[in-house]
């Protein structure tokens, strides 16, 4: 689609020669295209790769299964579609949407054998909260993307998704339970998994799983160092350097250490890097994984290896959302859109969130769509916003939601896992996501009219 677009673009592929006329290159088309796929790589590669091992470790390992029967005896089992909730919001940090609906729906058809009831509800339960934070909180390749296109902190992306994605998830929750009763639907057999074996498998003894300490640390730790960082930073006055006598406080306090000057800033800066803090949880989160399953180095080296194919095509389609992004800014078209706007008194944070919109029903995949939109995004914002550019974020995330049907990967695992018709999918999960994303918009803008979150 990127290729596509460049070359019957002529602000690209048209060259003006010096004695006059033009000269067709379609070259040109083809630089913008690797330069977008490799700057968008370059950003979330490594991110992401960390981020991949984490989620399989904590799958493998049974650490995300001991997470969901914490929240499970929190809540007890009459409350269990809230503790589903929770699991699927808590995991679709670290892990993929697709993947925490693999671990969690097991657990649901479970619990329908045994209650007998509420078998949709369970099901919109683990997708509101696994899809909210799978959009809105990184490092999910989305959330992660969209920071680095709008060059926002990943700290304060994470804060205020987590503020979003909370009153969002609950919105979904309520809806899973209005449809479950306007339209319940019962379970079937999906597989040759019986229901008898879903049971033993949700039965498993806790001797055989991680503590909840070794299991929850690999989701909390980055999070703690990401936000810490965020939050010192910006209690940390930088001051106004004069003379060269003071240039080594540039950059805010610093430590001398053997006549060198150390910023202390720098330092938090460089452990609060979601690089560096997701490489601390990769290392804690391996640790479990090797320990549960008693694997020596080589079989260590296989599992990362098999977690690393996983990323791949996430970091590829991914990436491709990047080259798209660029070769689409490169032809104006963020411009034209922001003078539509302007001329229409359309906000910039109802465009992206629309684009976002378009851009999901038009391809399907929603991560797609939050790399496509805040790469356009990135070049229309201007001094004076009048907002901090993370709610661009958040818009962009909730649009994301909106239009989940067939040309969506998402749709199918919940329809084929979930056992559920095309139709009963439609009116459920698709209608679920849209709620969703459709509240997202005003609340970001009740949030962006806050003093101290801007």
């Amino acid at each position: 689609a990127a290729i596509v677009v460049g070359i019957l673009s002529p602000k690209l592929v048209l060259e003006a020669l010096p004695g006059g006329g033009t000269q067709l290159n379609l070259l040109n088309a083809l630089s913008k295209v690797a330069e977008g796929f490799g700057s968008t790589m370059g950003k979330i590669g490594i991110s992401i790769a960390l981020a991949t091992i984490i989620g399989k470790a904590l799958m493998d390992s049974g650490a995300a299964d001991r997470i969901v029967r914490a929240f499970t005896r929190l809540f007890g089992e009459k409350r269990a579609s809230l503790a589903l909730l929770l699991s699927g919001f808590v995991l679709s940090v670290p892990v993929f949407f697709d993947t925490v609906f693999f671990l969690l729906v097991p657990l649901a058809k479970a619990l329908n054998a045994r209650t007998r009831q509420n078998y949709l509800f369970y099901l919109m339960a683990i997708g509101a909260g696994g899809a909210i934070t799978h959009s809105l909180v990184p490092p999910t390749p989305g959330p992660i993307t969209m920071a680095e296109n709008l060059r926002v902190d990943l700290g304060m992306v994470i804060l205020i998704g987590t503020l979003v994605g909370a009153p969002l998830a609950y919105i979904g929750y309520l809806y899973g339970k209005l449809i479950d009763r306007l339209s319940p639907v019962e379970m079937r057999q999906v597989g040759d998994v019986t229901i008898e074996e879903l049971e033993q498998q949700a039965l498993r003894p806790d001797s055989e799983l991680p503590s909840l300490f070794w299991s929850v640390l690999p989701i909390i730790l980055p999070v703690i160092m990401i936000t810490t960082t965020t939050a010192v930073g910006s209690l940390i006055t930088i001051p106004t350097v004069t003379g060269p006598e003071n240039a080594h406080l540039a950059h805010g306090p610093v430590v001398e250490i053997g006549g060198t000057y150390v910023s202390i800033l720098g330092v938090l800066q460089f452990f609060g890097d979601p690089k560096i803090a997701l490489l601390f949880a990769m290392i804690i989160a391996l640790r479990v994984v090797v320990r549960q399953k008693k694997m020596n180095l080589e079989q260590t080296g296989e599992f990362s290896t098999v977690a690393l194919t996983e990323a791949a095509m996430i970091l590829l389609i991914t990436s491709a959302g990047g080259a798209f992004g660029e070769i689409l800014k490169s032809i104006g078209l963020g411009d034209e859109l922001k003078k539509l706007a302007d001329a229409g008194g359309i906000s910039l944070l109802v465009l992206a969130w629309g684009m976002a919109v378009l851009f999901k029903v038009a391809q399907g995949s929603g991560t797609v769509a939050m790399v496509t939109t805040s790469s356009i995004v990135a070049s229309m914002i201007t001094p004076d916003l009048g907002y901090n550019p993370v709610f661009l974020v958040m818009a962009i995330g909730c649009g994301s939601l909106v239009g989940s049907w067939m040309n969506d990967s998402g749709f199918w695992v919940i329809a084929k896992l979930g056992g559920l018709t095309e139709r009963e999918a439609l009116r459920s999960w698709t209608v679920n996501l849209a709620v969703m994303g459709i509240a997202g918009l005003p609340l970001v803008w009740l949030l962006t009219k806050i003093p101290w979150l801007n």
